[in-house]
Order: structure tokens, then C-alpha cells, then sequence
């Protein structure tokens, strides 16, 4: 198994006997291994969320950044991940529509943006979403499953 990989299976770990602070260090080592790392780029939004219990403390943390980098697309994406945890749909949009914006191919924002127009029953939407995110990464198993579920 690559560095990747095992970064990725011992944020999960950690993260599940509640040792976030490591764990956000091994997702972090992963996406810097793999920027485009859905797994990685989760993994450390749920990890900071669960280190600080608090996630107005995420916030802050990332509008600092975007502050003196308003481009950064990997920013605006976990800050629209975490309003997304918040039901905070619409910054959630305007925030993965301008990391869209950025680069068009990023796959957390394109993953996150698929869950968000499915959960909010835009299904059109939502298979765009996933069938651009298929074709970016055949090999992602769970596609193919959610696709399914919403085409009609």
C-alpha cells in the first residue's frame, strides 16, 4: 500500500477511536499526496469538525485563509463542505460554485456539490453533477450506485 493509502486508513482509524488531531494530520498528509482525494478531502473536514466540536471554528480558520487567497479553490470547498454539515445550503452553493469556477475538475467540490443538489431534490442537477464526477473518475465505486438511484 502506498503513503496514500495508508495516510488514508489511519485517519480513518484514529478518527474512529475519537483521536481527531492525528487523524486530521494523516488526512491532511493524504491530500497533500493527492489533492483530488474525495476521501482525504472529507476525512479532514470531519476531523477538524471533531476536534474542535465546533465548526464556527473551521469556518473562521478558512475565511482567514480565503482572505489573503480567494482563490483557492480547496479552501472553498471544505468551507462549503463544513455549511454543508451546517444545512447551510445556499452559501454552500455560491462557495463550491466559485471552486467550480476555479477548477472545474476538482472532485471534493464536485462530490459535495452532487450530495448537496441530491439531498435538495434537484435530481437533473444532481446527475449532471455525478455523471461529470463519473467521467473525471470511472474507477470510483460508489458513482455508479448513486446515479442509479436518482436516474429516471
Amino acid at each position: 500500500m502506498d503513503h496514500f493509502g495508508s495516510s488514508i486508513n489511519l485517519g480513518n482509524l484514529l478518527t474512529e477511536i475519537g483521536a481527531n488531531n492525528s487523524a486530521g494530520k494523516y488526512y491532511q498528509n493524504a491530500k497533500m499526496l493527492h489533492p483530488q482525494s474525495i476521501s482525504a478531502h472529507f476525512g479532514l473536514i470531519l476531523s477538524i469538525k471533531m476536534s474542535t466540536g465546533d465548526c464556527e471554528a473551521a469556518i473562521k480558520i478558512f475565511k482567514n485563509i480565503l482572505r489573503t487567497d480567494p482563490s483557492n479553490y480547496q479552501v472553498l470547498t471544505q468551507l462549503a463542505t463544513i455549511r454543508f454539515f451546517l444545512q447551510q445550503d445556499e452559501k454552500c452553493v455560491t462557495l463550491l460554485y466559485k471552486a467550480l469556477a476555479i477548477k472545474n475538475d476538482y472532485l471534493p467540490a464536485l462530490a459535495t456539490m452532487c450530495e448537496l443538489m441530491r439531498m435538495r431534490g434537484c435530481l437533473d442537477k444532481a446527475k449532471l453533477f455525478y455523471e461529470k464526477l463519473l467521467k473525471l473518475d470511472p474507477k470510483q465505486p460508489t458513482i455508479p450506485k448513486a446515479l442509479a438511484k436518482i436516474s429516471f
